[in-house]
């Protein structure tokens, strides 16, 4: 196993440092800790700016929970309004099927009477309607 220098690579040739790393000035590592700590500066303010925003989302229940209404008295209308409107349109649709149902028990002997008095009355015509329905549709000749 090979033990390798610090400042040289596996082949033996030396690794090239950055500048900044080079020069050991004291004016330099002045800037670079000024660097550092402006970083870390505008690194805490941009936390304590995301700190501050989720605050603010987490305070705000109506962005959070759209459905939870805080007062109950408007609820309590809401869902009355609801029932109301509902229980209304089951009246409607039972109304209109007990009107239909209604107009065809009183529409069922005339359309008897009028099925009779066609069959009575144009007989002829009936039967033709229907040699031809069955001729056109299944293709049957006499």
């Amino acid at each position: 196993m090979k033990i390798l220098d610090a400042g040289r690579n596996e082949r033996g040739e030396d690794l090239k440092q950055s500048p900044r790393l080079q020069k050991n000035d004291e004016s330099d590592i002045k800037l670079v800790v000024e660097e550092l700590t402006a970083r870390k500066e505008s690194q805490m303010e941009h936390t304590v700016r995301e700190k501050e925003l989720y605050e603010e989302q987490a305070n705000m229940t109506h962005g959070l929970f759209i459905d939870q209404l805080r007062d109950h008295s408007v609820r309590s209308t809401e869902d009355d309004t609801q029932m109301n409107t509902k229980a209304k349109l089951t009246r409607c649709t039972d109304s209109f099927q007990t009107d239909t149902t209604q107009w065809i028990s009183d529409m069922t002997p005339w359309f008897k009477h009028h099925a009779v008095w066609l069959g009575v009355h144009s007989p002829a015509v009936l039967t033709d309607i229907a040699s031809n329905f069955i001729v056109h549709s299944y293709g049957i000749f006499h």
